[in-house]
């Protein structure tokens, strides 16, 4: 709840109270060892600092998350997290650590069991790659993610279940 609360404040004129609930909640689950909680929150940060083109906070409250979300073995968060600060890195035309985090998202997708998400982490990653000039990479990579989504299609029977399959993972395909 306090999550939700704190995301619909920053969304509004009410931004400041809810970056302090975001502070508070912070605090709360280092002080108790949640660290669920604290990686989502760290996670929020960070998506807030991205929505106030703030890129040097976003990519040290995805970090954050990144790393807490590692540790506590939370592999779903880590991978978000790490392709939310794959993107901000790339973006900000630091490559390097754009691919780095876009590997580590994808290998947590893969240690959480995530076929659906790894796809597109998959895709997130060859483009990284292939900005960095890396093509042979990019293209591998492009070719695993297209393997796991033909393995995907293969076990939905119905033609309106693969339309959806389709659109959502077109990204992969463009």
């Amino acid at each position: 709840a306090y999550l939700g609360k704190a995301r619909l404040l920053l969304a509004t004129s009410r931004a400041a109270e809810g970056r302090r609930m975001l502070r508070a909640a912070l605090e709360e689950a280092r002080r108790d060892g949640m660290r669920v909680r604290e990686a989502r929150v760290f996670t929020v940060l960070g998506r807030d600092a991205i929505r106030n083109h703030d890129p040097v906070e976003a990519v040290r409250w995805l970090r954050a998350a990144c790393d807490v979300a590692s540790t506590g073995g939370l592999h779903r968060i880590e991978a978000d997290a790490g392709s939310t600060l794959s993107s901000v890195l790339s973006g900000a035309g630091d490559l390097d650590q754009a691919a780095h985090y876009a590997r580590r998202s994808v290998e947590a997708a893969e240690r959480a069991g995530d076929s659906y998400h790894l796809p597109q982490r998959l895709a997130a990653l060859a483009e990284i790659e292939a900005k960095r000039g890396a093509l042979a990479a990019a293209e591998e990579t492009y070719a695993r993610a297209t393997r796991l989504i033909e393995s995907l299609f293969a076990d939905l029977p119905k033609p309106r279940d693969q339309a959806a399959l389709a659109a959502t993972m077109g990204r992969v395909f463009e």
